[in-house]
């Protein structure tokens, strides 16, 4: 059955990890390839023309998988990753920039979060943003969604994993306060942080109890309750 074969494939896979750098190769012979030209972009055809044979991807990859998994992996594997291949990434994929910017915030390199969320937030309204004069064809949904995602998993610091929810405000310079929602369990949760404290605020349906922790403060959600959590100067 398909949930039996692709187990067969787990079991098969390579993660090609070097221990002294802390970095995982792209894919076999990645680091045979050449090196990328100055002016690789500005020769730039399909995605899959440009990159091969450079070092160069079309999207983050292993900075993706990093992001979906940001538990599983130690900072300095996050940041050693991040630093090799956000240059090497020629971002022709809409979610490039949202992985960008919330890796870039989680590293606390926020002014690269925040230049990745803008172009993430503004790329179907502004060409110059990307340079791939395409805006004609329709929005880029993940781009929409991204930019979303880039805001509150990686400025408002969500995180949500098999070891609970962690929320962790990470605001950019540019910014005083940011809200947004989250639907916990089918209950809603508004949450509203600025540079001194989160406030959750928590609907009074349906029940709701989960633990979560609050800027470095561990909390139970119940239904019905208001929570300021306190963490700035």
């Amino acid at each position: 059955d398909e949930p039996a074969e692709w187990r067969r494939v787990a079991e098969r896979l390579t993660l090609l990890f070097d221990p002294q750098t802390k970095i995982y190769e792209q894919c076999e012979g990645f680091y045979q390839l050449k090196p990328i030209p100055a002016d690789l972009l500005d020769q730039r055809k399909v995605w899959f023309v440009t990159v091969f044979p450079y070092q160069a991807l079309n999207q983050p990859d292993v900075v993706m998988a990093l992001v979906l998994f940001r538990d599983d992996f130690p900072p300095e594997v996050h940041r050693a990753n991040w630093r090799f291949y956000k240059d090497k990434s020629m971002n022709f994929s809409s979610m490039s920039f949202v992985l960008n910017a919330i890796m870039a915030a989680d590293l606390g390199e926020l002014e690269d979060a925040y230049r990745n969320f803008l172009i993430s937030a503004g790329e179907d309204l502004d060409e110059a943003l990307t340079g791939r004069k395409d805006t004609y064809a329709g929005l880029h949904g993940t781009a929409s969604g991204g930019a979303w995602m880039a805001a509150v998993f990686g400025f408002g610091g969500v995180h949500l994993s098999e070891r609970g929810l962690r929320i962790r405000p990470n605001l950019p310079p540019q910014w005083t306060a940011l809200r947004f929602n989250l639907v916990l369990r089918g209950t809603l949760v508004r949450v509203a942080m600025d540079r001194r404290q989160v406030v959750l605020t928590v609907a009074p349906t349906p029940a709701l109890s989960l633990p979560v922790e609050v800027a470095g403060q561990k909390l139970t959600l119940r239904s019905g309750e208001t929570y300021t959590v306190r963490y700035g100067a």
